[in-house]
C-alpha cells in the first residue's frame, strides 16, 4: 500500500538540504572549538645565546566571527548528499603557553662568550591566527530505518579543510627571538607553517557524527490520531542518482483503530521533476484514501468543527478555481456557477488528474 508518492528534483534536494540541514549544521558548528595543539621546536640561537627545548602548547581555543553557510549540495550514487559549508574571515583564539630553557651568553673581546646558567621559562600569551576560510564537507545519507520506522538524513565522516592568511605569533614569543641573520629565521617559519595546520576535520567529527534530522514514520498528530507515514511498496529508490523517489503508506488511526476505507490504493511513483525546473521541489501523487483517511480520524476526534466563512480569509478569491489554473490548467474548464445555472447544462468536469488525487473508489 501507498497512498502517497513523492519524487523530489534538485531544486527540492537543494532546498531540503538547507531548511533541515544546514540549520542544524549553523547550530552545530557555532559550537566548534579548534583543536589543543602541542608544537615542539627544539633550540633556536638568539645572537649568543640559546633557548632549548621549546615547547608550544595550544589551549582553550575558541573562534571568533565564525559564521559558517550553506555553500551547495549534490547527490552521488547510492543515496549519498555531501554537503558543502563555508565559513570566511575568520579568527581563532588561543591560550599560547612557551616553555623552554634560556642560557642567556655575552661576548667580551679579549675572553670570549661567556654563559650564564640555564633558566627555565615559561610564558604565556592570547594567540589569535586568522583564517580567510574553512570549507567543511560532510557527507549525507538519506535512509529509512525499519526498526524505528524513522526517515533519517545520516551524517558520515566530515572533514574541514582551513586556509590560513596569518600565523600571527605573539611579537613577545622567543620564536620571534631568532638570529635571522644565520638560520634566516627557520624555526619562526616552521611554527607558522605548524600553527597554519589546524586540523578542524577531528573536532567537527565531535560534532557532526550520525543523526542530523528525522521524520517519525508514524506521526502523532494528538488527541488519539496518528498519520502513518512509513515506507510504501515501491521503497526509497534514487532513479539514475538524480533525484528521489518514495512511496508512503499514509492513512490514519484513531485511539487505535486504522481508518478501514475500501481499496487501499498502491499509487506509481511520479517522476522527478528535471534539474532545469527551478520552480518545483517535488511531484507528488495523493489518492482519495488518504485525504479521506485523514478527514474521518479527525471527524472521529471531533476536530472537523470549525465553519470558515469568505469574510474570514484574507484573500476570498483562493475559494475560487480560477485562482488555481495558472497551476493546473486542468481546472480551466470549469464554469462559474452563474453560468451554470443560465444554460442549464450539465457542467462540464476537467480529466481526472493524476497530478493531485488519485480515485480508488469503485
Amino acid at each position: 500500500m501507498q497512498a502517497i508518492t513523492i519524487a523530489i528534483g534538485k531544486t527540492g534536494i537543494n532546498f531540503f538540504a538547507q531548511q533541515l540541514v544546514a540549520k542544524e549544521l549553523v547550530n552545530l558548528l557555532s559550537q566548534l572549538r579548534p583543536p589543543n595543539k602541542t608544537i615542539n621546536i627544539g633550540r633556536i640561537d638568539i645572537l649568543y645565546s640559546t633557548a632549548d627545548n621549546i615547547v608550544i602548547n595550544l589551549t582553550n581555543g575558541t573562534l571568533v566571527n565564525f559564521t559558517p553557510a550553506f555553500e551547495s549540495v549534490t547527490q552521488n550514487s547510492g543515496g549519498n548528499f555531501p554537503l558543502v559549508m563555508q565559513a570566511v574571515n575568520f579568527n581563532a583564539q588561543y591560550a599560547w603557553e612557551e616553555t623552554y630553557s634560556y642560557t642567556h651568553c655575552t661576548f667580551i673581546a679579549g675572553v670570549g662568550v661567556i654563559c650564564d646558567n640555564p633558566v627555565n621559562k615559561d610564558n604565556k600569551f592570547t594567540y589569535t591566527p586568522s583564517f580567510s576560510s574553512l570549507t567543511v564537507n560532510v557527507p549525507l545519507q538519506f535512509e529509512y530505518d525499519n526498526q524505528s520506522q524513522t526517515w533519517s538524513i545520516v551524517a558520515g565522516t566530515t572533514t574541514g579543510n582551513a586556509v590560513s592568511s596569518s600565523a600571527n605569533i605573539p611579537s613577545d614569543s622567543i620564536i620571534q627571538e631568532e638570529n635571522q641573520e644565520c638560520f634566516s629565521s627557520h624555526a619562526s617559519d616552521a611554527t607558522a607553517s605548524a600553527l597554519s595546520a589546524i586540523d578542524f576535520s577531528s573536532s567537527l567529527n565531535t560534532l557532526i557524527t550520525g543523526n542530523l534530522a528525522s521524520i517519525p514514520a508514524s506521526g502523532n498528530l494528538g488527541d488519539g490520531m496518528v498519520y502513518d507515514f512509513s515506507l510504501g511498496d515501491s521503497g526509497l529508490l534514487f532513479p539514475n542518482n538524480d533525484g528521489i523517489q518514495m512511496g508512503v503508506k499514509g492513512g490514519a488511526s484513531y485511539n487505535g483503530t486504522a481508518f478501514s476505507g475500501a481499496n487501499p490504493p498502491s499509487l506509481p511513483l511520479p517522476i522527478p521533476p528535471a534539474d532545469s525546473d527551478t520552480s518545483h521541489h517535488l511531484n507528488m501523487y495523493v489518492s482519495n484514501y488518504e485525504v479521506d483517511a485523514l478527514n474521518w480520524v479527525y471527524f472521529e476526534a471531533g476536530k472537523l468543527n470549525l465553519l470558515i466563512k469568505p469574510e474570514d480569509l484574507p484573500d476570498a478569491q483562493l475559494l475560487k478555481v480560477s485562482s488555481y489554473t495558472t497551476y493546473e490548467p486542468r481546472f480551466s474548464p470549469m464554469l462559474p456557477l452563474s453560468c451554470m445555472r443560465k444554460s442549464r447544462k450539465t457542467p462540464h468536469q476537467p480529466p481526472h488528474s493524476k497530478l493531485f488525487i488519485y480515485s480508488t473508489r469503485p
